[in-house]
């Protein structure tokens, strides 16, 4: 189905690809159907390889934000920041890691594919949301009832059925008996 990026109708999306459109945009949306489809994907709670997430914390620390805002930033909780500043030297210096920006190397994957295609700030917002979840990407980027009432509309706004096979990428006979069953439902009626 050709999906209009204007018109935002998240809803006729079929999870998870709704929500990556509404955290994200529908162009980011359609990347990750294209690459995940078909696909079950467990995500990983921790979005960063542990060690570099220990390092960005006490760098962070050092750097001069408290516990509060570490615990916000890395969505860790507070004991488990405390467990990492313990015993460390905090005045460690890691110029190579940046306090705000993870590099793609640095994540664990799907989150480094996801930077990969994406950007790595999509892949954290996808972290956030489904860290630590277990995710069926299906093949259907659009749900089936959209599909059939663009069909539908599509032909009664005058769409030949060749028209709508190219349109919807659907066989023919599917356009057909998508188009019968609705008039036997509104005959019924």
């Amino acid at each position: 189905m050709i999906i209009d990026k204007q018109e935002k109708k998240y809803e006729e999306l079929n999870f998870p690809y709704n929500v990556i459109a509404e955290l994200i945009d529908m162009d980011s949306a359609m990347i990750i159907h294209k690459y995940f489809k078909r696909n079950q994907i467990i995500f990983p709670k921790d979005f960063a390889q542990k060690n570099v997430i220990e390092y960005k914390i006490i760098q962070a620390y050092a750097d001069g934000a408290d516990i509060l805002e570490l615990i916000h930033i890395y969505n860790l909780t507070e004991r488990t920041i405390k467990r990492k500043l313990k015993g460390r030297d905090t005045e460690m210096k890691f110029e190579e890691l940046k306090k705000d920006a993870f590099k793609e190397d640095e994540l664990n994957p799907p989150y480094s594919l996801i930077a990969e295609l994406l950007d790595v700030k999509s892949a954290e917002i996808l972290s956030r949301f489904f860290g630590g979840k277990r995710v069926t990407f299906p093949k259907e980027f659009v749900k089936r009832d959209a599909i059939t009432a663009g069909i539908l509309k599509d032909y009664n706004n005058g769409m030949t059925i060749q028209e709508l096979v190219y349109k919807y990428n659907l066989c023919d006979s599917t356009i057909r008996n998508k188009i019968s069953q609705e008039k036997k439902k509104k005959n019924q009626k």
